[in-house]
């Protein structure tokens, strides 16, 4: 029975290893595969070398952000 359950919780480690992803800095980022980025304007999610749609709302309301300050000043 401890057998089993060292396996298991094993087994469960292992799994939770691999679907956790670290949050890099632009610097090490690699931007190949899945890989989440720390910017300034927060975390950035790639899938499959592609940036989510809630990275891309959040690099185009970060652009508005800054043209709209640009403009005012």
């Amino acid at each position: 029975m401890n057998l089993i359950s060292l396996v298991l919780g094993l087994s469960f480690l292992t799994t939770a290893a691999a679907f956790a992803q670290e949050v890099r800095t632009l610097d090490d980022a690699t931007l190949k595969g899945d890989e989440r980025i720390e910017t300034p304007i927060g975390v950035i999610e790639l899938q499959d070398n592609y940036i989510t749609d809630e990275g891309v709302q959040a690099l185009f309301d970060e652009m508005d952000y800054q043209r709209a300050v640009q403009t005012f000043l």
